[in-house]
């Protein structure tokens, strides 16, 4: 049993998203915001007190997750966790987490047979919950289904020396739908984790459309009877009637033309061709209403992506340190963030440590990779967001931030503007400050003294 306190209201966990709507609705208390504000409570399974080895503080959707996952295990797996953390003393919920995972794979839609191991990797919940979310969702409607609402996507292709782009048709077109899909899949996914569950709660809690029987809705790209077409994937209460359908048609159609599905970007494929799509509306639906398809064939075609996004990088380990004590042991660092992965590189670093991580990441597309100076020492330049790793410049600051008493930092850096200036800017202003004071400190101790 698990526990959890926040706004002086004891929750026990784990708690469906409707049991969660609806105390944000009748208490005003969000549960869902990726912030760690709640106090946990209990922490007990199969009779062992967990609660010591855990923070005080946590986040209560990390909380659910833990529950849930441990409530999936038979005594077998049970003991095998138990076994398995006997010996930690301090652990995070993320932690234990994985140790469940990894055991049953399939708390997170993953089955056994598939090999894949998934993971959590401190901003990956969402993804992790979502087989979660799915099956609460088919239990609560007897008559849940999942529909296909198709519509048409035009594809055009540049060759990689061509100036314009040549239409295809259906048949042509099909050759690249898994190349179509991923660039539907870029565009819907959020942004960052926060983003996640800022919007999620949101979303579901304000839809007009609730009462057409319309649940959740993505869209993607698949060929039907040798054409391309695109579809969106619709989870469903009921059969649907034809007038719900209209409404729902409605509402997708929305999401393509002022929404999502507005101004999709060119991109690049293999060969060093550029693909170009345009969106119709809404025409043909497709319901299950024979019941065709069991409950995981029904999660893989609304979830296609599960196994991508929540499969464990070679040689990612999560750090779910908080910054505070990460920075404890190392003042000056940077962080790499791409695909809901983080990792920390401590500062001066080589270029191998920020290839290896960069490996590790797994980084396809630079464009995507978030790059942040951090410092427990030095909070002007904590946190700066730089589109590159300039290692030399990163590496200069670090070495004079360690070599800088803070009484000498603090001294010359109190009344320093740095407001107008770029983080490239402000990276090296702030390194030819801290240098020239270590220089007059050395050679005039009496301003240190001062």
């Amino acid at each position: 049993m698990f526990q959890i306190k926040k706004s002086g209201k004891v929750f026990e966990m784990p708690l469906s998203d409707r049991q969660m709507f609806l105390i944000e609705q009748e208490m005003g208390i969000d549960l869902f915001v990726p912030i760690e504000n709640a106090v946990l409570v209990k922490a007990e399974f199969l009779g062992v007190d967990l609660k010591e080895k855990l923070p005080d503080r946590v986040w209560a959707q990390e909380i659910n997750m833990l529950a849930y996952a441990l409530d999936q295990l038979n005594q077998v797996q049970g003991k095998k966790f138990l076994e398995e953390i006997a010996e930690s003393t301090q652990m995070y919920p993320g932690e234990m987490l994985n140790h469940v995972l990894r055991i049953c794979p399939m708390a997170a839609g993953i089955t056994v047979e598939s090999g894949v191991a998934p993971y959590y990797t401190g901003e990956n919940l969402f993804d992790i919950m979502e087989y979660k979310r799915f099956s609460e969702r088919k239990r609560e409607y007897p008559q849940f289904q999942i529909a296909k609402f198709y519509f048409p996507i035009d594809v055009s292709v540049k060759e990689k020396d061509d100036e314009d782009f040549q239409d295809l048709d259906g048949a042509e077109a099909a050759v690249y739908c898994r190349e179509v899909s991923a660039m539907i899949a870029r565009k819907i996914r959020r942004i960052d984790s926060w983003s996640d569950w800022e919007l999620y709660a949101h979303i579901h809690q304000d839809t007009p459309y609730a009462d057409t029987g319309f649940l959740i809705g993505r869209p993607d790209a698949e060929v039907r009877n040798g054409v391309l077409q695109g579809v969106f994937i619709v989870e469903a209460k009921h059969i649907l009637t034809e007038s719900e359908i209209s409404i729902i048609k409605e509402y997708l159609d929305g999401g393509i033309t002022d929404g999502w599905g507005e101004s999709m970007e060119p991109a690049g494929v293999s060969h060093g061709k550029t693909l170009a799509i345009k969106l119709g509306e809404c025409s043909d639906v497709r319901q299950q209403i024979d019941r065709e398809l069991n409950e995981m064939e029904m999660f893989f075609v609304q979830s296609p992506l599960q196994a991508k996004y929540t499969a464990r990088a070679d040689g990612f380990t999560a750090d779910f340190r908080k910054s505070r004590e990460y920075g404890r042991d190392y003042p000056v660092w940077i962080e790499l963030n791409y695909d809901r992965k983080t990792i920390r590189v401590p500062l001066p670093a080589t270029e191998k440590d920020i290839q290896d991580a960069r490996t590790i990441l797994g980084i396809t597309d630079a464009a995507d990779v978030k790059t942040l100076f951090r410092s427990s020492k030095l909070k002007m330049v904590d946190k700066l967001l730089f589109a590159n790793v300039d290692l030399e410049a990163f590496n200069r600051l670090a070495q004079e931030i360690h070599a800088t008493d803070p009484e000498t930092m603090y001294r010359v850096l109190e009344n320093l503007s740095v407001d107008p200036l770029t983080p490239e800017q402000r990276i090296k202003c702030i390194t030819m400050t801290l240098k020239s004071a270590r220089r007059e400190n050395s050679s005039n101790p009496s301003v240190k003294q001062e």
